[in-house]
C-alpha cells in the first residue's frame, strides 16, 4: 500500500500525539506500507516550527544548530 501523507498526520505521528487515530497509526507503521512525504509537507513544518517551536524532539531536530 501506498499512503501520502499530510502534515498535520506526519507531525502527530512524530509527535506521538493522541490526535492521530490507531488506523492512520497502523497504516503509517505498516513494514509494507511506502510512505510519500511531499515536498510542501515539510516546507510547511518548517515554517510552523519557526513560528511555534513545541518542545518535542521533532522541533529539536528541526532547529537544532
Amino acid at each position: 500500500m501506498t499512503c501520502v501523507v499530510d502534515t498535520h498526520a506526519l507531525v502527530w505521528l512524530l509527535e506521538d500525539s493522541p490526535q492521530i487515530s490507531s488506523v492512520a497509526i497502523q497504516a503509517l507503521s505498516d513494514a509494507n506500507t511506502t510512505v510519500v512525504v511531499p515536498t510542501i509537507v515539510l516546507a510547511e513544518i518548517a515554517f510552523l516550527y519557526s513560528k511555534k517551536p513545541s518542545s518535542g524532539w521533532l522541533a529539536t531536530a528541526l532547529w537544532h544548530r
